[in-house]
Formats: C-alpha cells, sequence, structure tokens
C-alpha cells in the first residue's frame, strides 16, 4: 500500500472524517431526539455516556440505539462503561452498561468502552457473562500490566492523544500486539496520521504495516451489515 492510499482508522472521534483517507467511527452520544443527520455517516456508533445518564432519557436512548441496529446501519454500541470518578451510583452505571451489551449482543456488534477505575470490574465482567461480541476499550491510559491482563480477558485496546505524553502508556503501547490495538482521536483536535507516525515509532514497525494491521482489526471486528 503506498503512502498516497494508506488508509488510517480511527476507531472513535466526536467528529467526521477530516481527510479522504481517514476512516472514521463517528460517534453519537444519545439525547431525547437525535437532530444530528447520522444516517449519513458511512460508520457510526452510538450509546448512552456514563457521564449522562442522569441528565438524559435512558430507556428512550435505547429504544433509538436499538433503532439504528435493527437498520443495520449502526456498526458498534458505545460509547458506554463505568466511571467511578462521577457521581452517578455505580450500581445505575453497570445496570446500564449491561442493557447496552445485551444490545450489542442481540445485534452482533462489538462495543465501545469507556472506563475510569473500572478496569478490575470490565475484566470481571467479561468473564463473568461469557461474552462473545468484540470489546474496544477506548482512551486506554494504563500500565503494560494492565494492557495484558486486559487483552488476555478479550479486550482491543484503543490509544488516543494521551500516548504523546504519557510515558506510563508508551510502555504499555510498545508490548500490545498489533492485532489487539486500535488508535482514535476522541474529541482532540490532533489528525490521526499524526498518531499512528508516533506509535509506529515507538513501536519500531513501519506506519504502512501499522495501518495495515489495524485496517484488518476494523475488518474483522466491525463487520457493517
Amino acid at each position: 500500500m503506498s503512502g498516497k492510499s494508506r488508509l488510517y482508522v480511527n476507531v472513535h472521534a466526536h467528529r467526521v472524517a477530516s481527510v479522504e483517507n481517514e476512516l472514521v467511527i463517528t460517534n453519537i452520544r444519545c439525547s431525547a431526539e437525535l437532530k444530528s443527520d447520522f444516517h449519513s455517516l458511512a460508520y457510526y456508533s452510538a450509546g448512552v455516556h456514563p457521564w449522562d445518564i442522569e441528565k438524559k432519557p435512558v430507556d428512550s436512548c435505547l429504544k433509538q440505539i436499538r433503532d439504528m441496529a435493527g437498520k443495520g446501519t449502526l456498526i458498534a454500541i458505545g460509547e458506554t462503561g463505568l466511571d467511578k470518578a462521577i457521581n452517578t451510583p455505580f450500581e445505575m452505571q453497570y445496570q446500564v452498561f449491561e442493557e447496552h451489551i445485551n444490545l450489542a449482543e442481540e445485534f452482533q456488534i462489538p462495543v465501545i468502552i469507556h472506563a475510569v477505575k473500572s478496569n478490575q470490574e470490565l475484566i470481571q465482567l467479561r468473564k463473568v457473562r461469557e461474552v462473545q461480541i468484540p470489546f474496544i476499550l477506548h482512551g486506554f491510559s494504563g500500565s503494560s500490566q494492565l494492557a495484558m491482563d486486559l487483552i488476555n480477558a478479550g479486550y482491543y485496546l484503543s490509544a488516543g492523544n494521551a500516548v504523546l505524553h504519557s510515558k506510563k502508556l508508551q510502555d504499555a503501547v510498545k508490548i500490545i500486539p498489533p492485532e489487539s490495538l486500535f488508535i482514535e482521536t476522541d474529541d482532540s483536535d490532533i489528525a490521526v496520521a499524526a498518531l499512528y507516525k508516533f506509535i509506529a515509532l515507538i513501536k519500531k514497525i513501519p506506519e504502512e504495516e501499522l495501518c495495515d494491521q489495524i485496517l484488518e482489526n476494523f475488518n474483522s471486528v466491525f463487520k457493517k451489515r
């Protein structure tokens, strides 16, 4: 694949593609009524963020997500997940998270996960539920040991802008197998190609090889129906 035709998968972003060779999964944070023309997006995910559980009508949002998934236009559930740094009761978050997983299992699409101080709960949940659908932990910022614990539990890990500044995350990304890795911009303005270039350098592999592997990961995990 030549440099000109290289395709950069951006697995989680709060925007649309900014260049022709960027494949973006645009995240939709559900509200009472979705006003954006999300059907025009090539790839999108939708979910109730833990921060929004007490601010938005969860039942209505889950119905919207079900409708999108039923039409075959949604390629992932999320972001959803668990966050111990907020005031929303953890039990409430866990229940809403499980409802998202139920939908993902019903429609056989992956889940994009937000997690803060709850990685052990995520590992245990996947084990207890015997989950078979892919889980992608977005915005991973943990240690090398945590990375391997999550990968061994069946998670894909997505690295974003933090990798540019965190030595701990750089060390983790070095040892994450490329077949378990995704890259994202999330809500930052950085070009996803810049993240690919940096991560390829710290992993000591050609950027083209990294692009090819993550595109292969995308094709394996996100089966557009």
